[in-house]
């Protein structure tokens, strides 16, 4: 990637970028990206690429809901390794509403999938 000019639009599938879809991404994703980017790019293209991210995806901002959802399910699940993050990823789309999920990291989303279509006790979305 080093010495290439990055483009969100040349790395996602168009379907994703369809102004009639939703994009999300997470404050947590956008200050990893940031970090990784800015180590390999200069400023003005590092910039250009947060602005992309802005103008493309909706950046979802931690809240209290989500926190006590995470706190529910870590208890529910009784949650621990790796699972905690699976725990972080259903609290997102459970405060959000978020109906569907894209990644190109089959394990992950292996994990995840099996861990969401597991039944909710009903005070986790209280």
């Amino acid at each position: 990637m080093h010495g290439q000019k990055f483009r969100l639009s040349s790395i996602c599938p168009q379907h994703l970028l369809n102004p009639n879809h939703n994009l999300f991404i997470t404050l947590k994703n956008t200050s990893e990206f940031l970090a990784v980017t800015s180590k390999q790019k200069n400023d003005s293209e590092t910039s250009r690429a947060y602005q992309e991210i802005k103008t493309l995806a909706k950046i979802l901002f931690p809240n209290e809901n989500r926190l006590s959802i995470f706190e529910k399910l870590i208890q529910a699940y009784q949650s621990k390794g790796n699972h905690v993050f699976d725990a972080e990823m259903v609290s997102i789309r459970l405060d959000n509403g978020i109906n569907h999920i894209v990644t190109s990291n089959k394990k992950i989303l292996t994990t995840f999938l099996k861990f969401n279509f597991l039944k909710f006790p009903e005070n986790v979305l209280q």
